[in-house]
C-alpha cells in the first residue's frame, strides 16, 4: 500500500503546474533564393545577386554608359531604372540598354 501511495503522489507532484515543462522547439527552415542580376552592353547594375532568405527585399539600380539608354528590365515590367525585388523564388534579371 505504501509504494502505491508514493507512487501516486510522485505522479500528482510531477504534473503539478510548478513543474516546469520543457518547451519543444522545432525550427522552422529557412527557404533561400538566388538572384542574378546582369547587365547588357551599354550600362552596369548596381548589384550582381547573391543568394537571400525568403522575403528579402533587394534594391537594385540600372545606370547607363554615356551614349546609351535604359530602355527596361528583362524579367521585369518595371521600366524604372530602380527596382526592388521581394524574392519568393529564383530570379534572373537584366538591364536593357
Amino acid at each position: 500500500m505504501k509504494k502505491i501511495i508514493i507512487f501516486v503522489v510522485f505522479i500528482l507532484l510531477s504534473c503539478s503546474k510548478d513543474s516546469p515543462i520543457p518547451d519543444t522547439v522545432v525550427p522552422t527552415p529557412t527557404l533561400t533564393y538566388t538572384l542574378a542580376v546582369t547587365a547588357s552592353e551599354g550600362g552596369t547594375v548596381s548589384s550582381e545577386g547573391g543568394t537571400f532568405d525568403e522575403g528579402t527585399e533587394v534594391t537594385i539600380t540600372a545606370t547607363a554608359n554615356e551614349g546609351y539608354t535604359f530602355v527596361g528590365w528583362d524579367g521585369s515590367d518595371s521600366l524604372n531604372e530602380s527596382l526592388t525585388i521581394t524574392l519568393s523564388s529564383n530570379q534572373t534579371i537584366l538591364a536593357q540598354f
